[in-house]
This record gives structure tokens, sequence and C-alpha cells, in this order.
């Protein structure tokens, strides 16, 4: 037999074979495969059906199958099909066709015969020959085809040799060039200068300043040397790369720009190992070559070393970074800019003058735009302020976040940023470029940081105080015998702490929550912290109201923030809890009085919840009390009345008469704004009387200026002037001038409806003087600025009208004071309706009608109601404003104000929508009707008001000596009061009466007097009445 085929496969079994080949026969898209596979399958299928001789004929098909499985395979792998082996193929193809057709044949014949017959067996001993045959021949032609490919390949590997000599020489020819480049620093001229610098951030705001000084340094004619320090993640590399990109920079330097990491250099053998590889160079000389190099070319070029802190932070190796520093600066041809983490610059180099600054957080607006740029989060989305705020505005927490904002709203973020904190500020391999925490903790990590253990407890101490703190402060909160000053001196090296604009030590937020979250200060130094915020309390008295330490209140008010945080460590800790629910509690009330917020509505929530687990009744009833007054959204008046009534009941529980005072007090307040007025009397003369039975004037004094309101709103004019004058009286006199302040604003309302505006004027003023020598700062300057607009408005001077409500505004949007809120977009929309932009003067009045009925204020939205209307008629949409004024009524009687002062307003413009209709008679029923309320409650100016329109039925009914005498009788009563649109209202009445009786000169006298006052008061609509009235002066 010949050369042997062994298949891969010959171990296994004949199904498995015949599966292979009948698998390649259906599959292969090889025609000489797939024939190779079809023939011995069809020999099988014939040799199955010999039933003599079959121990010959199955070796025969076997062989056949084993061999036919091998070649079919391999072809059918096969990359390409070359002729040589389409032409072996061909030789086995045919053999197997032969043996295929002998079998085929022989079936056909008996058996018995044929086996018999020795011709038989000789035929399949022939086909066994010739079929090894074929195999014979096929080995060798492949043997052969072999050769002649190992030939072929041989020369190719040589003529490959040479081809790869010859572009290895051409390459390291090129690398030569460049590496000549790279030393003499100049652009080769016949190609496109290349540059290793990284690219520049896509995403870069702000820092304007600081570029244009890092530029006008690098840009003058002998080297330049600048360092870009500050803390970590605030943006150096990006700042520094941004500089070496700006056109002015590539213009002086075009290709010899360099910027190399020092991030993995450890010391200074590193750190020239590092250059010298960056310039293809070797690092035993290499200081003395690049300088000798440079010096050659006489080409400038400038080096960027990011990350410089790495190498030079190790004080072993410190000088001998410097060194390389102080080596590389004699070339006057190289500017250095090294980017460091920390407040220091390294020795041994003549810096250049003036230093750059320190790097600061980014302003809010740029901080912004970088944040938009990342996160396509809208610009005006409401979270996106606070959330900047939080992270302090450092470019790195800016970036992270806003990455994170891709997929989650500001809202969730903040949220996130609450729970948890700084660790979430992470994305991809954790490095100092991408996670914060990481960032922070190579800060922490600096050697500098190290070597002063002091300096460790002073940042736990600072992680709790957010507004800073000044030295001698923080000296008096440090444990006897602290070291501070090395302490605070290193935290100044490594830049983890700052001095604000008041020369106060504080930590960025992202340092503060780090610190606060992974270093917990010990107890032992936190409870020094928390007694010194105990004695600031005492020490500011406000509990007293006297204020007579000016100074401690100032710094007291410096240090809200502080107190927030150290009294939420303190009642996390459950430490000093009943001294520490005290503390919220008052720390609370004065929240309240300056810029209440949900911070301090969480803490008092929480110690009242203490309190109440202590059963300590009357500390829970206070925590009740000044609760809702720093929650800016309040839920409803009747939830207000609602807790006012649960404190009460804890307080008497308690069998605390002074906390029991309190909770009436509270009570009486929230009935007043619900409309129960019976009951707010009640409960304030309740309270007074506990208070004057325990000899607690400011009680007394703050009961007495909120009976007065309750009298006010009743109409008893009078009594409320008695009421809140008393108050005032003992408030002077014992030195409570935010009492004093409250009984004045209420004197000034009292006399604003009476016309008496010199003193509403005198009263508002004393009363905002009071207010600022306490506190420079207070929501509480709102409602009197607020005042003061409403003073303006009336008298028609509504330029100042509008620069009061600004500023009430602006306080109220500040302090969260919806409600006050709500009040000042009346009085914008009353302005806008008098320069005659009535959708505008709507838009203001429905924004505050929604608000009204979320806190369900039946008398406030009774008010919006009528302006609304009001606005209304003003565009003719009659139906439309009796609706409102319907309505309006309607909320009133719900609000138990029938027959008092505001329900005067809208039976008079109802009234007037009766007179536009000419049902005079309804509509002097209802003047009649106002008339009747706005004299009981002497409010003067609607009374005059109301007597003018009287006078416009009169003059429509052509009554014309009754229709005068009611506009001489008005402008009698307000002609001193200044009030101009009120004046000139009764000029129009007085020029129409004098132009009926044709007297058009006199009617052109008054007509002009009135489009003058008009005209200082600002209402379009009644100057175009005035335009129009002269006109047809002329035509007549």
């Amino acid at each position: 037999m010949g050369p042997q085929i062994r298949s891969k496969s010959s171990n296994v079994d004949n199904g498995t074979l015949l599966r292979g080949l009948k698998g390649i026969a259906d599959s292969t898209s090889i025609p000489y495969a797939q024939a190779i596979a079809g023939l011995a399958l069809l020999i099988y299928d014939a040799s199955q059906k010999v039933q003599s001789h079959h121990e010959d004929v199955k070796r025969l098909s076997e062989r056949v199958i084993e061999v036919a499985m091998t070649v079919a395979s391999s072809i059918s792998t096969a990359a390409d099909t070359s002729e040589d082996l389409v032409r072996n193929v061909g030789i086995l193809l045919r053999s197997l066709e032969q043996i295929e057709n002998s079998l085929r044949t022989s079936s056909k014949k008996k058996w018995s015969r044929f086996l018999r017959s020795t011709t038989t067996a000789a035929s399949i001993a022939q086909c066994e020959d010739q079929f090894e045959q074929s195999i014979a021949i096929f080995l060798l032609q492949t043997q052969l085809n072999n050769v002649r490919l190992c030939d072929r390949m041989n020369d190719f590997e040589g003529s490959l040799c040479g081809e790869l000599e010859f572009s290895m020489k051409e390459i390291r020819g090129k690398e030569a060039l460049s590496m000549s480049n790279k030393l003499t620093c100049a652009p080769s001229p016949d190609r496109i200068p290349r540059s290793l610098l990284p690219p520049p951030p896509q995403v870069f705001h702000g820092r304007d300043a600081f570029i244009e000084q890092a530029i006008g340094q690098l840009s003058k004619s002998e080297s330049a040397y600048c360092a870009i320090i500050g803390p970590g993640g605030i943006g150096k590399s990006s700042l520094a790369l941004k500089i070496v990109h700006e056109p002015q920079i590539v213009n002086i330097f075009g290709d010899s720009r360099h910027f190399i990491s020092c991030e993995s250099v450890t010391d200074s053998e590193t750190l020239i190992s590092t250059l010298a590889n960056h310039f293809d160079m070797k690092a035993d000389a290499f200081v003395q070559d690049f300088i000798r190099v440079l010096d050659t070319s006489r080409t400038r070029a400038l080096i960027v070393l990011d990350n410089f802190e790495t190498p030079w932070e190790s004080s072993s190796e410190r000088s001998q970074v410097e060194e390389i520093l102080s080596k590389l600066s004699v070339s006057p041809h190289l500017s250095i800019v090294v980017t460091m983490r920390g407040a220091e610059r390294p020795l041994g180099i003549a810096w250049t003058r003036p230093f750059l600054p320190p790097l600061s957080l980014l302003d809010p607006d740029s901080a912004k735009e970088v944040f938009v740029s990342i996160s396509d989060v809208p610009e005006d989305d409401p979270n996106l302020p606070d959330l900047l705020r939080l992270i302090d505005y450092v470019p790195l927490a800016i970036v992270l976040m806003a990455n994170l904002a891709q997929f989650s709203s500001c809202a969730n973020l903040i949220d996130l940023w609450n729970e948890q904190k700084t660790a979430f500020l992470s994305r991809g391999n954790p490095s100092r470029q991408s996670s914060l925490d990481i960032s922070l903790q190579i800060s922490l990590s600096s050697e500098r940081l190290q070597t002063t253990p002091e300096a460790f407890e002073v940042l736990q101490m600072l992680s709790l105080l957010p507004d800073g703190v000044a030295m001698p402060e923080l000296l008096s909160m440090a444990p006897s015998a602290f070291n501070l000053a090395p302490a605070v001196s290193a935290l100044r090296r490594v830049a983890l702490i700052y001095d604000d604009v008041n020369q106060r030590l504080r930590l960025l937020s992202p340092v503060r929550e780090f610190v606060g979250t992974n270093f917990p200060i010990e107890i032992k130094t936190f409870s020094l912290i928390l007694e010194y915020y105990f004695q600031l309390l005492r020490k500011a008295e406000w509990e007293h109201q006297t204020f007579t330490h000016s100074a401690e209140l100032t710094n007291l008010i410096f240090h809200l923030g502080n107190m927030r945080t150290v009294i939420d460590h303190a009642l996390q800790k459950r430490f000093r809890v009943v001294d520490v629910i005290k503390a919220t509690v008052e720390l609370a009330d004065i929240s309240s009085s300056i810029f209440p917020g949900p911070l301090t509505h969480r803490l008092i929530s929480f110690a009242k919840k203490l309190a109440h687990d202590l059963d300590e009744y009357a500390l829970e009833a206070e925590c009740i009390i000044v609760s809702r007054l720093n929650l800016g959204i309040r839920e409803s008046v009747k939830e207000d009345v609602r807790q006012s009534t649960e404190a009460l009941e804890l307080a008497r529980r308690a069998k605390a008469p002074l906390t029991e005072a309190k909770c009436l007090l509270d009570l009486g307040v929230n009935q007043r704004r619900l409309g129960d007025y019976v009951g707010a009397e009640n409960s304030l003369k309740n309270a007074l009387a506990i208070f004057h039975d325990s000899g607690n004037l400011l009680g007394q004094a703050r009961c007495l200026g909120n009976l007065g309101d309750v009298a006010f709103s009743v109409s008893k004019q009078a009594e409320a002037i008695a009421l809140a004058s008393e108050g005032a009286r003992i408030a002077e006199q014992h030195n409570f001038p935010l009492v004093a302040a409250k009984c004045y604003e209420v004197m000034a309302g009292v006399h604003k409806l009476r016309g008496a505006f010199p003193f509403v004027l005198r009263y508002t003023q004393r009363a905002l003087t009071l207010r600022t020598s306490v506190l420079s700062q207070s929501w509480y300057h709102g409602p009197t600025l607020n005042a003061l607009g409403d003073l303006y408005f009336v008298l028609g001077r509504i330029t100042e009208a509008k620069e009061m409500y600004d500023k009430a505004y602006a306080v109220f949007t500040s302090s969260a004071r919806e409600d006050w809120i709500a009040c000042v977009h009346i009085s914008f929309g009353r302005i806008a309706l008098l320069r005659g932009n009535i959708q505008e003067s709507l838009t203001h009045f429905h924004l505050s009608l929604q608000e009204w009925d979320r806190l369900k204020y039946p008398g406030e939205a009774a008010n919006c109601l009528a302006a609304v209307a009001e606005a209304e008629i003003a565009r003719a949409n009659f139906a439309t404003a009796r609706s409102h004024l319907r309505q309006s009524l309607h909320l009133y009687r719900t609000n138990n104000e029938i027959g008092f002062r505001r329900n005067g307003t809208p039976l008079m413009r109802m009234g007037d929508i009766y007179l536009y209709e000419a049902d005079t008679g309804a509509a002097l029923r209802l003047y009649v009707t106002a008339c009747a309320i706005h004299r009981k409650s002497a409010n003067r100016i609607s009374l005059a008001e109301c007597v003018k329109k009287l006078g416009d039925v009169f003059r429509a009914l052509e009554d014309l000596e009754s229709a005068e005498n009611c506009y001489q009788t008005s402008l009698n009563w307000i002609s001193f009061l200044g009030a101009r649109r009120q004046i000139a209202d009764c000029c129009v009445g007085l020029a129409e009466i004098r132009r009926q009786r044709g007297d058009d000169l006199a009617a052109r006298v008054e007509i002009v007097k009135a489009d003058r006052l008009y005209e200082l008061s600002e209402d379009l609509f009644a100057r175009r009445f005035c335009t129009s009235f002269v006109l047809s002066l002329d035509q007549a």
C-alpha cells in the first residue's frame, strides 16, 4: 500500500464521519469539497447493499469515508483554491467516481453469482489499488506544491527584508530629524508641525482675568516662570492647557510647547528621566544637553510641568527637585509653567512678578455655563443654582456632577448629595481627575499636613463650621494649650483652607463634607465648640429682645450657619439633648426673624421628636410654635391654627404658664389670619393676662401690638391706635425694638386709611429704623418696605412705589416667604394696570390668586379677585368682571369681613359695572353701601372715591348740581393729602360738568390739571381719556 492519509478523526466512529460529510455536502460553498463529500456518501450507500464479501466492501467504504472527510474538511476551510489544488483534487474525484460506478453496477447483478466469480473479487481489489494510487499521487503533488510555496516564501522574505531595512533606515532618519526639531525647538519648514500637547479643554468658561495675566507674562521678550497653584479639583491642569493653546502663545512658541505630566513622578531622579524621555535625550546629562541645544537654537520654548507637587512634596527630595528647576531656568530661551496642589511655590527660581494668584472658585455664571455645557440641563432649571451652591462652585465637582446630570435631575442630585456627600461624585477609572474623593484624599495625604498633627483636628473643627470662623474665635473653641498657628499654616500651605472676604477661615464644601463623613470629630473637641455657641446665644440676649450687646448679636448672625450645623450634629449624636433642644428653639426663633429656611425647619422638627420622646411637653410645644415660622412655603392657615392648638394643649399639660401664653399669642395671630377675629381677640387677651400676671413686659407688648392688628382688621381704628400705641410705649420704654416696630406698623396702617400720610411715613420709617438697628438684614424689612410702597402708590408716586416693591420682593424671595411674595404680586399688577399693561397686570393678579388659594387665605383671595375684576373692567369684559366680584364678596363673607374695610372695594367696582350699563339705581345703592363701609372704617381716600362716584351717578341722571357738589366735596377731603389720581378723578368730573354747562374754557382748565396729575401718577388709561376730551373741546 502507498503512503497513508490518516484523518485527525480516525478514532471517531463512522456515524460521526458520515454526519460530518453530510454537513459539508449540504452547507459548504466550495464545490470540490462538496463533490468529494457527496461521492463518499454515495459509495457508502452502495456498500450497504452488498451481502457477500461484506468485509472487503466494508473496508473499502471506511477507507473512502476516512480520506474523503480529511480532504473535504481541509478544502472547505481553505482561504482560496489554487490551480494545483484543483488539479490534485480532480485525480481523487475520478478515483471515487470509478469506485461508486463499480459498486453501483455490481449491485444490479445477482450477488450470489457475482461473489462466487473471481472476476468480481478482482474488481474490488482493483478499486482498492486505484484508490490508494490516487491518494499517493494527491499526496505527492501536494508535497511538491508545498516545496514550491516554500521557495516563493523564501524569495518574498528576502525581498521583504530588503524593503524593511530600507524602511527602517528611512524611519530612523525621520526620528533623527524629529529629535533634532525637539532639541532645537524649531518647527520643520517642510511639513505640518507636530505637537505632543494634549488637546485644549473642550468645555471651559471663566478665568478670563487669570488667563490674560498669564499670557501677558509669557508673552514678554524674556523668559517667564509662572506657578498655577490652588486646591485639588480647582481646575489647574485645564487652565494650563487652555493657556498653552491660546493663539498668542501658539504664535510665540509654535511647536516648542511641551506639556509634561508629573503625576507619577515621585522624586528628582524620576523627574529627570521623565524629562529626558519626553525629549528623547539621555538622562545622565539631560539638563546640560537640553540647555546647550536651547542656547544654540535661540528659539523660545515653553514647558508646562503638570501636578508638580508630586515630585516636590517629599521633604527629602524637595531641594533636588527645586535644583532641577533652577538649572532649567538658566536658559534665557525657556519659559516654565508649573501647576501645583497647594499654596506654596518652589524655591530656587525667580517666579515672574506679580505672582499669578492662587486659583479660586468659579464664579456662579461660569459654573452654570460649564454645568449646562456638559449636562444639557436647561439654564432655567430651578434647582440648578442650589445644586451649584452645594458644591461651592468647585470645577471638578461641577464636571462630575454635570456628567451625572445627563441622566438624573438636579433635584435628585441634591438629594444624593445630602445623602452620600462626595462619595457618589466619580466616573470611570478612579483617579484624581475622575473621583472627588480620591482628589481630596491626595490633598489630605500631603507630607506637609502629616507632619502637623493638630492640622487634622482643625480640619475636623472647620468641617462643622460652613460659614467659617475667625482665628480668635477658633482659638476660643480649641482645647487649651492647642498649637493653632502651625496647624492653620500647614492647612494654608496645602490649600485646604482659605480666608473669605471677611477674613474667616473656611473649608470648601466638598472638603468639609469629605472630612465630616470620613473623619468625624471627637466628642471631646466637639463639646468645646457646642459650649462656645451656647455662650454666644446667652450673650446675644435674643430671648429677652433687649439687644443691649449689639456686637454679640451681629456676631451671632454671622454664625447662624455654623450653629445650625453644630446643633444638627449634637442632635444626631444625642449629646446634651435638653440643652440642645432649647438652643434649637432659640436658633429657630432668630432664623425666623432674619431669613427662615428649610434647614432650620428640619432641625426644629427633629428637636420636636426628641422632646416628645423625652416627655418634655413644654419644649415640644415651643418647637411647634417656631417650626412654622421657618417653613417658607406654608401649608394653610387652618393647619397653622391646628398646630397652634396642639402646642397650647401640650403647654397646659406641662403646666408651663409662659409657654402657654406664647402658644395663645401664636394661636391668636393665626386666628386673625384665618378671619376668626373673635377667637383671635380672646386668645390674645388670655395671653396678655398670663404675661401680665408673670410680669413679662415683652409678652405684654407683643400681645398689645397684635390686638391692635385685630382691631384694625375689623375697622375699629381708634381702638387699634390705642392698643398699638400702648404696646409701642412699653416696647420703647423697656428697649424691645422689634416689638415696637410691629406696633408702629399697625399705627401706620390705620393712619393710611385715615389719609394721614405724614403720620404713615413717620411710623413706617420709625419701624424700619428700629428693625435695622437690630438686624441689618431681616425678612421683616420686607413688610416695612411693602408698606412704604403702598403709601407711595396711594400718593400717585408710582416710580417710588415700584422701587419699594422691588426691594420688598427681593427680601421675600431670598427668605422664601411665599405669602408675602403673593402680596407684592398684587402691587405689581396694580402698577402694570395703571401703566396700561393689562395682560401683565392679570398675570401678577393670577399668580397671587393661585398662592392664596393654595394657602386657603379667603380674605386675600377675595382681594385678588377684586383686582382681577378691575383689570377686566379696563378691557370692557363686564360679565367676567361681575363674576369675579361676586366671588370676591362671597369669600369676604366666608372670612367674616362683611361690613369691614376691604368689603367696600368690590361693592364699588360692581357699581362701576352697573353705571356703565346705565343702571343708575343699582349703581347708586352699591356706592352708598360702600360709602357707609368706608366711613365706618375711617378710610378717607376710599370714602372720597365713593363720593366722587356718586357724583358720576348724578351726572348720568343729569343732576349737575348734585354731581358738582359730590365732586367738590370729594376734592375738599383729599386735596391736602396729595393723592394725585383721586384728585385728578375729581377734576375730570368737574371738567365734564363745565362742558355740559357750555363753559369749555373752565372745562379745559380742569382737564389739563387732571392730565398733569395723571402723568405724574403714570396712569396711562386716564391720560388717554384726557387727550380725547381735549380733542373734543378743540373740535367743538
